[in-house]
């Protein structure tokens, strides 16, 4: 299983049983993880700014520990933590359990007693997978799990979203973010669109002016449509809505990283290196196009925070269809 994030998701190996033995993370995987609960608070604060996060668990572990808490992402101090060996089987608050593989996701549900948690494997357990960053190990994986964090907070807006959605369309328990990317990747024209609306969404991101950054956006925004009339029509436009809220939540926990590293508090890298290294890194279409989405939308609307990390009442097309209104 890879790093990459994906709500609700199924988990693996069942029925074997953690130990109450009490146990503790090398110095320097503690220090990261200080490090990113602080960076946490601080991006709550000067970044996102969100007035009620609600309540979730959230779970580090390494090769043989977990640390658990229920409050660390919600109280900026004094929060609780208890901790125990997992004897190779990691324990999730909702009973399920994994293997001390490389991991950061968030897990939802908001039926009645569904429970809301962020787990993610510390660095010890990147290093030995493999994983590497150009900006360094370490510094990478705060913006990774400020992202995954952020999707906590959206499970009763978003995530809610998803969830009557997938029940409406009678879509697998196991479509996610890049279900539409699997299922279109074989499409030459189709990638080769999306790919168009990244790179115009860039520019008008970057344009010297906010005429030249609605031009190209508008024109990103018309292909975007133009592409769900061509091949997501019919049968196939279920997917339309759904991609629209996987689009926004992916989106927005990138913009949440790239934000994260580009202050002088956080990552102190360049606009370029903070898009480089974590906002269009990888080859996932949702996160990259939800990216330039917001990027975009940064630059031409004001108060669209209250709504990607407050009540969730429009998706990411809708800001940037209110933000080219303007």
């Amino acid at each position: 299983m890879s790093a990459h994030q994906a709500i609700d998701i199924k988990k693996q190996v069942h029925n074997s049983k953690g130990s109450s033995e009490a146990c503790e993370f090398s110095a320097k995987d503690s220090e990261w993880v200080n490090r990113a609960i602080s960076s946490w608070h601080f991006t709550n604060k000067t970044i996102t700014q969100v007035s009620n996060m609600g309540s979730f668990d959230i779970v580090f572990y390494d090769a043989k520990c977990q640390r658990m808490s229920n409050d660390a992402l919600i109280v900026p101090k004094d929060a609780s933590w208890r901790s125990e060996l997992h004897q190779d089987t990691v324990l999730f608050p909702d009973g399920d359990e994994m293997p001390p593989m490389v991991n950061s996701f968030t897990s939802s549900s908001n039926k009645d007693g569904g429970k809301t948690f962020f787990v993610m494997s510390v660095p010890s357990v990147w290093q030995q997978g493999g994983v590497t960053s150009s900006i360094g190990l370490e510094k990478f994986m705060v913006p990774v799990m400020l992202h995954e964090a952020m999707h906590a907070i959206q499970s009763p807006t978003y995530g809610k979203k998803i969830e009557s959605l997938t029940k409406a369309h009678n879509l697998p328990d196991n479509f996610n973010d890049d279900s539409v990317q699997q299922l279109f990747s074989n499409n030459p024209e189709f990638s080769k669109s999306i790919q168009s609306e990244i790179e115009l969404l860039m520019q008008a991101a970057k344009a010297p002016t906010d005429t030249e950054a609605r031009r190209l956006a508008k024109k990103a925004r018309d292909k975007i449509k133009a592409r769900y009339q061509t091949w997501m029509s019919g049968d196939a436009s279920k997917y339309r809505d759904i991609d629209d809220v996987w689009l926004t939540m992916e989106g927005s926990g990138q913009w949440v990283g790239y934000s994260w590293l580009r202050t002088a508090e956080g990552g102190g890298l360049s606009k370029d290196e903070a898009i480089n290294s974590f906002g269009l890194r990888g080859k996932w279409w949702s996160q990259k196009l939800g990216f330039a989405l917001f990027m975009v939308i940064e630059r031409l609307s004001d108060n669209w925070k209250e709504d990607a990390f407050g009540d969730g009442s429009r998706t990411v097309l809708t800001l940037l269809d209110d933000a080219l209104k303007k």
